[in-house]
Parts: C-alpha cells; structure tokens; sequence
C-alpha cells in the first residue's frame, strides 16, 4: 500500500513537473521570439538538433540501472548492486569522453555547417554548440543516479528533481535574457540547472541511500547480457532523434530557419502528448521486472497492460481532443498568427503518436525480458523510410513533407509491426488489450468532443475564454466517463479518493 501510494505521489510530481514544464514553454517560446525573433529561435533550434544527436550516448543507462539493480535486490545481493553500478559507471565515463569528442568535432565544424549565415549567427553557433556539449555530458550522469534511485522506488526524488531542473531552467534563462544577454542564455540556463540537479543526486545517492560504486570482479555474462539492452536502447535512442529533430535540420538546410521554428512550435504539442502518459514508465518498470522474474503469462502481463493503458487512454484523450478544439485559438494568443499552420502539422503527427502511447508499458515488459533489441532495429528501419519521405516531400510539401514521413514511419514501425512481435513473441493479447483500454473512454471522447465542438461557434477571444473553454472540455469528459466510461474498480478507486478528500475536509 505504501508502495502504491509511493507511487501516485511520484506521477502526481511527474505531472507537476510536465505541467510546470507546459508552462514554461507557454511563457518562453513567445519570449524568445519576442527577444531573438522567429530567425532567432530558429537557429538556436536548429543548433540544437545538430547537438541533440549526442544524447544517443546515453545508451539507455538509467532503464539499465533500474532493470539489473532491481534484479539483484530482489535476490538481495548487495555485492552484486556495487560491482554492477561500477561496471556502469565506467561506461558512463567512457560515453562522455567520446561525447567531449564529439563536440569539439561539431565545434570546430560549425563555420561550415552555418556557411550561408551571417557571422554572428555563426559565432552564437559556436557558442551555443560549447554549452549545449556540457550539459548533454551531464545527463548522462543525471540519468545513471536516476537509475540507482529509481532501483530503490524512491520514486518520488526522481520526479520531484526532475521538478527542480524545471524551476532552475525557467528561472535561469528568464533572468539571464532579461540581463540583456543573447539567444547562448537558453543554452547557459539548461546547463546550470542540470548541473545543480546532478548535485543534488549525488548528494541523495550517496548519504541517504547510502549507495556506493565498488569493483568486486568482472561480470562479463551479466555486462553481454547489459550491452544487449544498452545497444538496443542506443537504437531507439536514434530513431527517437531522427524523429524529433532530424526534420528540423532537413528544413533548416531546405528551407529555412522560421520553418524549423514553426516546426519546433508543432513539437512542442507532440512532446506534451508523448511526456504525459509515459510518465508511468520508469514507476511501473520495477514491478513489472518483478512480474516477468516470476515467469507470469501472457495473459497476466495483458492484464497489466490494459490497467495502465486505460490511465494513458484517458491523458492522450484529453490532450488530443482539448488541441483539436483549440488548439488554434491557442496558437493565436501564444506564437501569432503566422504560426497556425503548426496546429495542421501536429495533428499529421499526433494519432500516429498516440496509439503506441496507450500501450506503452508494453517496453518496459520488452525491458524487463531483454527484448528490445527487435523493437530497435524495426525502428531503425523506419527511420530510413521517414528520412526517403521526408527528403523526397519537402521541395513538394514544406513542413508537411517533414510531417507525413514522420507519421508514416510511426504508423508502419511503433503500431504495425510492432503489435504483431507482441502478439507473437511476448503473448500479448493485442485485440483484447486494445478494445478493453477503449472500452468506455473513446466513446466518451466522441461524443464530448462533438458536444464541446459547439463552444467554437462562440466568437469570444482570450486567454480567459480559452481557459474556460479546456475546463468545459474537462468537465463534461469527467461526468461521461464516471457514469458511463469507466469500469466499476475504477469508479470505486475515484470514489475512494473523492471520500478521502472529504474526511480530510471536514477533519481539517
């Protein structure tokens, strides 16, 4: 029950964190073009996704560290944790040599790469690529104490830092802009916060975990068996790029820096999409480790599936249907405009986007059966397929071009393939999963949706009215699944948290 609630606390941080993270964004993507312009900010994202390819070096340290370290504790090996997490540890110094590398490479590549800029593009390029560099080198250790913490439910700390780098990095790059200083204060900013971050980790790892790092022998079956999942997670770590920021740099050579800046505003919603129902991942990766150790079935590990899945169900309901609605009127009071053509672009995106998301749990299974090695190498392929379309489309489509390789590559990757290899090979039950996540909910979205659609015959603008609209949105969705949408120990669940809150209530 504690662990239970342990957890709940942890998503509740998580989605603070998201939320706090929605809100920044809010305020500061308008502030940076408002400050650097649509050009501006441009080239800051578009300097980013050349660095971002870096993080690919992560190798996937912290899932790592959760999986193998959790696997040990349940046998109670402390010897084992140790030896291991040195093992890791080494890894992790090796990636960021190579990543130090890496950077002085891209560094002294830059004038080339930003030929056809002015020089001062260049120059904040070069400046830009130094700092970005630093603070990608950090999360890779940010990422291997999240996985000792992690290993150690101590989930709640790993959320509520990730909260802090948060508020550090709002905080940091408004003060550091509003000094006067140029588009480099976005890249400064995140470097800071995340070395505070790391800090503070280590502090937490070290003297109230009390965990340590010791060589005891080589585990080379162990570390076969690691390398596996690090190579698949490396895998997935390049698709993931590729599709998030790839586009950017394809149109920052094709066409120019305002496209990758609307396409960055397009991403922006997708990111929000993608963040909010995986957040239960890294919580639910430890108990379904526990699951797989004790050899449950296929139909088991459904069952646990459609448990989370219905959760996320509901957050990607919310988020697609409250961005399908208004998400231009949102647009128009946020960026401009001249920015409305990146709601188009994000709806391309955003089905394709959401329906693996309902089924999320399923890689952390993969995860915990050392299976993700397939997953991988399919994503890899599609990747090629979105780079071909992309390529091919972009002198036709623009941004769309970007847009639809994307989805398409998603579409046959992450909801085709993918769901067969987990009919076959894990045993999932995928037709029995999908119909009981929908069950209810998605006939609850429609009909809210259509009823919240009348709201845009309204010709009322604003912040206030958009605000008022998304809590009609809310609302009427809340009451249609509570009597209609969701199962009974879902509504007990809901009515012993509403009870709760009124004994609370009144005791206080």
């Amino acid at each position: 029950m504690i662990k239970n609630q342990s957890k709940l606390t942890a998503m509740f941080i998580s989605y603070a964190a998201t939320g706090m993270t929605m809100v920044a964004n809010i305020i500061l993507k308008p502030f940076y073009i408002a400050h650097f312009g649509l050009d501006g900010y441009g080239l800051y994202t578009y300097i980013y996704a050349i660095a971002q390819y870096a993080i690919v070096m992560d190798l996937g340290i912290s899932t790592v560290m959760t999986k193998y370290i959790t696997e040990y504790r349940s046998k109670k090996d402390k010897i084992g944790e140790k030896n291991f997490a040195f093992h890791c540890l080494l890894i992790v110094i090796g990636a960021v040599t190579i990543l130090s590398v890496m950077g002085v490479i891209i560094y002294n590549l830059m004038p080339g790469i930003l030929s056809n800029r002015p020089a001062e593009s260049i120059v904040l390029g070069m400046k830009m690529v130094r700092w970005m560099f630093l603070q990608i080198a950090v999360v890779l250790f940010q990422h291997y104490f999240d996985g000792i913490m992690l290993a150690y439910e101590r989930f709640k700390v790993v959320k509520g830092i990730a909260l802090l780098r948060t508020v550090l990095r709002f905080g940091l790059t408004l003060g550091l802009i509003l000094g006067g200083n140029d588009v480099v204060s976005i890249a400064i900013g995140d470097a800071i916060a995340t070395i505070i971050c790391v800090i503070v980790s280590v502090i937490y790892v070290f003297f109230n975990i009390k965990f340590r790092m010791r060589w005891y022998r080589w585990e080379f079956k162990v570390m076969r068996q690691a390398g596996i999942l690090m190579t698949a997670l490396l895998l997935q770590s390049v698709t993931t790029y590729f599709n998030n920021s790839v586009g950017k740099i394809l149109l920052g050579a094709m066409v120019n820096d305002s496209a990758v800046a609307i396409f960055d505003i397009a991403m922006t919603f997708i990111m929000v999409l993608t963040e909010l129902p995986v957040i239960t991942n890294s919580v639910f990766l430890p108990s379904v480790t526990k699951l797989v150790v004790n050899n449950a079935d296929g139909h088991r590990l459904t069952d646990e599936v459609i448990k989370v899945g219905r959760y996320q169900m509901l957050i990607c309901s919310l988020i697609f249907g409250g961005f399908l609605l208004f998400g231009q009127h949102f647009l128009k009071l946020w960026t401009g405009e001249n920015t409305l053509v990146a709601w188009f672009v994000a709806l391309i995106m955003m089905i394709p986007t959401a329906i693996p998301l309902i089924q999320q749990i399923c890689l952390s299974i993969l995860t915990a059966k050392d299976k993700r090695i397939f997953r991988s190498l399919i994503l890899i392929g599609c990747t090629g397929l979105n780079f071909g379309i992309s390529i091919v489309l972009i002198p036709y489509l623009g941004i769309f071009g970007v847009a639809i390789g994307t989805a398409l590559s998603l579409i046959i990757g992450n909801i085709i393939i993918m769901n067969i290899y987990y009919k076959k090979k894990i045993k999932i039950e995928i037709g029995r999963m999908f119909c009981e996540i929908m069950k209810g909910i998605l006939p609850c979205f429609i009909i809210t949706t259509i009823v919240c659609s009348l709201l845009l015959l309204i010709p009322l603008q604003g912040y206030v009215w958009l605000f008022t609209e998304a809590i009609i949105f809310c609302i009427v969705f809340a009451v249609l699944l509570y009597f209609f949408g969701l199962k009974s120990y879902e509504k007990a669940r809901v009515d012993h948290i509403l009870k709760r809150r009124n004994i609370s209530g009144y005791n206080s």
